[in-house]
């Protein structure tokens, strides 16, 4: 595979402080939790990269965008923490030539569903 330099940085926004992951491992853990690091993977063989990180920031919520029900305070960063403590990054993620395969595998087997169920619509 052809390899460009350079890296992906894809940028995660916290809702509010609770769900601000403030270290490295914090942020590894929910990375892996949601699939960050799959997505990543797929971003790399599109844009024929070799590393990608994932950045969670947390920026202050506008305030009419807070449910009632909860605590405002929360979600404002602005006055309590300087914008080097917001934003937390992973470990990078590597793409193997294993990731490639299993990506490619499910890739088809999506793309064999997805026929799939265009065939069963069709014959409605």
């Amino acid at each position: 595979m052809d390899k460009k330099a350079g890296f992906i940085i894809d940028i995660k926004n916290a809702w509010d402080i609770s769900t601000f992951p403030a270290f490295k491992e914090d942020v590894n853990k929910k990375v892996k939790e949601a699939g960050y690091d799959w997505q990543q993977k797929g971003y790399l063989i599109l844009w024929k990269l070799k590393k990608a990180f994932v950045c969670y920031v947390i920026t202050d919520t506008p305030a009419e965008l807070v449910p009632d029900f909860e605590d405002l305070d929360l979600h404002r960063m602005e006055d309590k923490h300087n914008a080097n403590k917001r934003i937390s990054m992973s470990d990078e993620i590597l793409l193997s030539a294993e990731d490639v395969k299993d990506i490619k595998s499910a890739y088809k087997a999506a793309n064999e569903y997805f026929n799939e169920c265009l065939t069963e619509l069709k014959g409605k």
